[in-house]
């Protein structure tokens, strides 16, 4: 996913964060997307029943990331360097909902991929909740 976000062009989050599209980047910074991930993946493999939801969070936003900010010489650059070992995630068909007992830490793992599953709004039929 960072070998995505490394090939993005600056331009189209500019233009995305003008129209306060949720397309936008969460983070600007790596290091603090980082300290993100590394704490919802700790979450996650601590709450074995929040890895599927936290799995389909992460192919959701590579996915996002890859159609909505790159340009098709870069998306053709970094799809040639990784080459074919490397598959493109599909989209979940699932929409996961947090569990109605889930545990603080849990509802962190929701509150993360309720945060990368935007794209369900406009490219699927379920509508992640507000």
């Amino acid at each position: 996913q960072m070998d995505i976000l490394m090939h993005a062009d600056p331009w189209f989050n500019g233009l995305y964060e003008e129209r306060n599209d949720s397309r936008r980047l969460s983070h600007l910074h790596t290091p603090s997307m980082l300290k993100e991930w590394v704490t919802l993946n700790n979450l996650a493999r601590k709450h074995p029943r929040m890895a599927s939801m936290h799995r389909d969070g992460h192919c959701a936003e590579a996915v996002m990331w890859l159609v909505h900010h790159l340009t098709d010489d870069a998306k053709q650059a970094l799809l040639t360097r990784l080459g074919p070992a490397v598959r493109i995630p599909s989209l979940s068909e699932k929409h996961h909902e947090c569990p109605e007992d889930a545990t603080t830490e849990e509802k962190a793992v929701c509150a993360g991929y309720y945060k990368k599953v935007t794209c369900a709004t406009c490219h699927s039929k379920a509508i992640p909740p507000s």
